[in-house]
């Protein structure tokens, strides 16, 4: 951690130090499954000589869906592109996830990017003595 920060304070006396969040969701349908449900009411039919009884039987369908959400935080130099910029991954990783619905349209977009959230470190970095 200490050379990071010492690397950024470098940085600090040229150009611009950004902090930055981004990441990518996947959602796709992973199978189709189908259950049948007893009613908890039965319903019963007597007469003197017969009797019965009868459920409600009913099918459920659920879909489930797997999705995956991979996320990156960065630390750059200048403006994030070109030759002269910098780069320092932080940390990246994973999350997974299951959802399960009762119809088939997808919860969550195929792929998503989200918005970059960026955070100006320039200031904190000029006045740290690393």
């Amino acid at each position: 951690v200490s050379q990071l920060v010492a690397r950024c304070v470098g940085w600090s006396s040229a150009c611009a130090i950004t902090l930055q969040f981004s990441w990518t969701s996947q959602c796709k349908l992973v199978r189709e499954q189908r259950r049948e449900v007893e009613s908890s009411h039965k319903v019963v039919l007597e007469d003197s000589i017969h009797r019965s009884e009868a459920k409600t039987v009913t099918t459920v369908v659920e879909y489930f869906w797997a999705q995956t959400l991979d996320y990156v935080f960065e630390v750059f130099s200048g403006t994030g592109h070109g030759s002269d910029c910098e780069r320092l991954e932080l940390h990246r990783g994973t999350l997974t996830g299951e959802i399960i619905t009762s119809t088939e349209v997808m919860p969550h977009p195929e792929c998503a990017h989200g918005r970059k959230c960026s955070c100006e470190l320039t200031w904190l970095m000029k006045h740290i003595d690393a």
